[in-house]
Parts: C-alpha cells; sequence; structure tokens
C-alpha cells in the first residue's frame, strides 16, 4: 500500500500538469485569434474609409460632369435659339 501512494501522487501530478499545460496553450491560442480578428477588423476599417474617399471624389466628379453638360446644353439651346448654325 505504501508503494501506491507515491505511484498516486505521480499520476495527480502529471495531470495536474497537462492541465496547467492545456489551460496555457487554449489561452495563448484564444489570444492568436483574437489579435488575427482585431487585424481583420482593422484592415476592414481601413478600407471603408477608402471606399468612402473614393465615392466622394467619384460623387464630385460626377457632379462637376452634371454641370458642365448643362452649361453645354445652355450653349447648344442659345446658339439654336439665336440661328447660328456655326456653334450648333
Amino acid at each position: 500500500m505504501g508503494a501506491a501512494y507515491p505511484l498516486i501522487i505521480a499520476v495527480l501530478g502529471g495531470f495536474v500538469w497537462l492541465n496547467r499545460r492545456q489551460e496555457t496553450q487554449r489561452e495563448r491560442d484564444a489570444r492568436a485569434m483574437q489579435a488575427r480578428i482585431d487585424s481583420v477588423l482593422a484592415a476592414s476599417d481601413a478600407a471603408v474609409q477608402s471606399l468612402k474617399g473614393q465615392g466622394e471624389g467619384l460623387a464630385d466628379a460626377l457632379r462637376r460632369s452634371q454641370g458642365e453638360v448643362e452649361r453645354l446644353s445652355g450653349q447648344l439651346a442659345s446658339a439654336r435659339a439665336s440661328g447660328n448654325a456655326q456653334q450648333v
């Protein structure tokens, strides 16, 4: 019976050591996963901001283009009204 105690203590010690080791690995994996998630979120935020800037730039260009078309349309209507065939 006396020889069984050291064996039981060794088995329990091994169990505790293995359990702590696995817990540490799970915590490390969880931190790594959270870091990847944070990185993906930061990259997606940057992409959204970039697209917003591009969208605003495109909207400004479209407004300028519409203004130019309206100006040219007015010139065309004025040329037609005045009968100036060279301008039309």
